[in-house]
């Protein structure tokens, strides 16, 4: 009676399983497994019927070892190798239940077997398609394993994005290296020459390749290999172009920089546009006066920033060199910028461009 009522519950809740005796010898079959299977196998021994991916005696010794509802997982393939299912195995006072669950692969049709439309597929871990019994066993299953594959996954990609961070800060390290010595090169030919022109010129040249190399060293000491900090930056570069020119600690420095942070498309025409400012100050201006003074500010204002650069002189456009001007005007193209001069308060260049 006991039995008999054990048989009814789990043809409701489990309708895809049958039931074995500690010989082997099937005892019971849900009326699901025999419409699937096609053939009443009681009385038969399982062994006899699947090949099993551990041997019974295996099965039977670990769940009786563990006297409790353990469930033992393997996997059945039918003898006739139309079928494979994946089992549950627990022990239920001397008997074993098999509780199973048919594998559906890229050899089979789920139109091949008599399912009914309560049975609900579900994605199994090994990428085939299984059948559950009911619509919250399927649901729990699909999210089990859809967590599973999505954790994987976040491993993966967290792997790998070290890894390319750590190749892309030493792309900048050695980009940064390759141009100091290109720098270095310039400054021995410089040393051969004996014409200021010549001098001058290579001087220019060295000067816009450290610009850009204190681009890479910037990005390779910071944790943004992509992004960089304007204030940072152009505090740096400023330093270093008032020491290549021989004139750090001796201009009145009015600076005002807002940290905003630049990708790298953004940060070399950035660079060059301040280069070519400050040069030409320093150059026309900065140098030839007794007191000079510079300010310089960067800001942000609603979707534009305004960077502004003043020497404070009475000097007009007509002095300054054609070739620096056409240089900052393809600069500020790329940003897609405009520019402005003004002559109040000294030479005043102002330069928007879309943030």
């Amino acid at each position: 009676m006991v039995l008999g009522s054990l048989n009814h519950i789990l043809d409701r809740t489990a309708p895809l399983y049958f039931k074995v005796n500690k010989e082997g010898e099937v005892l019971y079959i849900s009326s699901l497994f025999l419409k699937a299977f096609g053939e009443d196998f009681t009385g038969r021994q399982v062994e006899d019927l699947f090949t099993i991916s551990k041997p019974f005696a295996q099965i039977i010794s670990t769940l009786h070892d563990e006297k409790s509802s353990l469930e033992e997982l393997v996997f059945l393939s039918a003898i006739d190798k139309k079928q494979k299912y994946k089992a549950g195995i627990h022990l239920v006072e001397d008997d074993f239940f098999f509780t199973c669950n048919p594998i559906i692969n890229s050899n089979f049709l789920i139109k091949d077997y008599n399912l009914t439309i309560n049975d609900f597929p579900i994605h199994d871990t090994m990428y085939e398609f299984v059948f559950a019994q009911s619509a919250n066993q399927a649901a729990l299953r699909d999210i089990t394993s859809l967590y599973e594959k999505v954790e994987h996954r976040n491993e993966e990609l967290l792997s790998k994005n070290k890894e390319l961070t750590f190749l892309l800060g030493e792309v900048h390290h050695r980009v940064k290296n390759n141009l100091a010595f290109i720098s270095s090169l310039i400054e021995i030919e410089s040393s051969h020459s004996a014409l200021t022109e010549v001098k001058g010129t290579l001087g220019g040249i060295q000067s816009r390749i450290k610009s850009i190399a204190l681009i890479h060293e910037s990005m390779y000491k910071s944790d943004l290999y992509s992004e960089l900090s304007i204030k940072t930056y152009f505090s740096d570069l400023i330093n270093i172009l008032l020491e290549f020119y021989n004139l750090k600690g001796k201009i009145e420095l009015d600076i005002q920089i807002e940290d905003v942070l630049f990708k790298g498309e953004k940060i070399v025409p950035l660079s060059m546009l301040l280069h070519e400012l400050l040069t030409n100050a320093i150059k026309h201006t900065l140098a030839q006066v007794e007191r000079p003074k510079l300010s310089i500010s960067f800001a942000r204002q609603n979707s534009e920033i305004v960077f502004s650069l003043c020497d404070h002189s009475a000097n007009t456009m007509d002095i300054l060199p054609k070739k620096g001007f056409q240089l900052i005007d393809i600069f500020v193209s790329q940003l897609k910028g405009k520019k402005e001069t003004h002559l109040e308060n000294g030479f005043q260049t102002v330069i928007t461009f879309p943030y």
